[in-house]
């Protein structure tokens, strides 16, 4: 082993810790797949979840007294976005959540 490893392995061991106290590239939007839309909105923590589209009959949806015959496929995905600086998470449209900033005027 050579003298110049040892600094070498030391070096990496410190990047990686500050990779670790860093973290991984955190989203501050995102989008539900195709087939898929927010039902619940987005909560304050950011986490939000994605629902199948029913499947069914939509003639028969349970109004003018006809049965419901849809059936909710199983398969919710749970996932967050990340709001920072005084951002909060916003619904955008029917499939995407976001980040807005708030700002208080007095």
């Amino acid at each position: 082993m050579s003298y110049a490893a040892l600094p070498c392995a030391v070096l990496v061991l410190v990047l990686c810790a500050l990779r670790l106290i860093v973290g991984w590239p955190q989203p501050d939007t995102a989008t539900c797949p195709a087939g898929y839309d927010l039902r619940t909105g987005v909560r304050r923590s950011g986490w939000f979840e994605c629902w199948p589209h029913v499947v069914g009959d939509p003639d028969y949806d349970g109004t003018w007294q006809r049965p419901e015959r849809g059936v909710q496929p199983s398969g919710v995905l749970s996932s967050r976005v990340y709001c920072t600086g005084g951002s909060v998470p916003i619904v955008v449209n029917q499939r995407t959540v976001g980040c807005q900033r708030v700002w208080n005027e007095r």
